[in-house]
């Protein structure tokens, strides 16, 4: 076995890694509007939290490997690897701040540790009434960010696969 292949191996194992622990925050997004307790909330926010690192750090990796895929290949030339990359890198920004934007505001609410701007950590503040928590996640739509992320993951997987330009 080649080089190639086992850096292929690694692409895929940090491609899969991601998707389990993204999976997490997938699944903490469509619980929050089932869930009435505010302990709960604050439990399963923690959780989604918790796996961002996992997350990053598997990106970075699937990055890095591809990023080694292109070049050690014919494929640096062609388009398609550029336009999955500016893929993934565009839809990484836009679902970061979606994300942060619904998803912060609720976790301040329930007087949790919350980020602003660019990644700014804040300490909890005092939570406010459950209506006002249930308000913002009702404003939450965890199928947008499903829908979104599907799409782009299964262009980007038909570049990689039929490689068209």
């Amino acid at each position: 076995m080649n080089l190639y292949i086992w850096i292929k191996w690694l692409h895929i194992l940090t491609v899969l890694i991601f998707f389990f622990s993204h999976g997490t925050s997938m699944t903490v997004a469509f619980q929050l509007a089932s869930e009435k307790n505010p302990d709960r909330l604050r439990a399963l926010l923690d959780l989604s939290r918790r796996s961002l690192s996992q997350m990053s750090m598997s990106l970075m990796a699937l990055l890095v490997f591809g990023l080694i895929l292109t070049f050690m290949g014919p494929w640096w030339k062609q388009i398609w690897p550029w336009l999955s990359l500016a893929l993934l890198i565009g839809m990484s920004v836009w679902m970061t701040w979606q994300s942060r934007t619904v998803y912060s505001p609720i976790r301040k609410a329930l007087g949790l540790a919350y980020l602003t701007g660019v990644g700014k950590e804040n300490p909890p503040i005092e939570p406010v009434s459950m209506d006002e928590v249930n308000a913002l996640i009702a404003k939450s739509n965890p199928r947008l960010l499903t829908f979104v992320g599907l799409i782009f993951t299964l262009i980007i997987v038909w570049l990689m696969v039929f490689k068209p330009f």
